[in-house]
């Protein structure tokens, strides 16, 4: 069992750093091991001390649930109208919520991607299972 945390840590913790690109949306996924999903408060609460110290009115983004049994979520945010030391700032603050969740007792993980992200068009109108909800935040 301590081996299997042993690894768990070490392949999280090598994968929490900032891609050497920039994308225009980031999708902040919410994902359970066992027993549910962490928290989306720092999620919500790192927002709102960027926008607010950035004097930003708006992130746009898309709230994509039912996407497993345990309420796995994710959110994925526009960054179009934010400048290159904005993304590069927002995106290392996100990268700070997914610090292996066993060293704070919460069940899941938080796992950031700036890599893939459907076409916003596309997500904007899909209609499948998941339920998807546009949001400002």
């Amino acid at each position: 069992m301590n081996k299997l945390l042993a690894i768990i840590f070490l392949v999280v913790s090598c994968n929490t750093s900032p891609a050497p690109f920039l994308s225009d949306f980031v999708v902040i996924s919410y994902s359970s091991q066992c027993c549910g999903v962490p928290s989306d408060k720092p999620l919500l609460s790192a927002i709102k001390q960027f926008k607010r110290a950035h004097k930003i009115k708006v992130i746009k983004g898309v709230i994509i649930t039912n996407i497993g049994d345990e309420g796995e979520i994710e959110y994925v945010l526009n960054l179009q109208p934010l400048n290159t030391k904005q993304k590069t700032e927002f995106i290392k603050a996100l990268y700070k919520l997914t610090k292996p969740r066993l060293l704070f007792k919460e069940p899941g993980s938080v796992g950031v991607n700036e890599s893939h992200v459907k076409y916003w068009n596309e997500l904007q109108t899909e209609k499948s299972h998941r339920n998807i909800a546009k949001t400002d935040f």
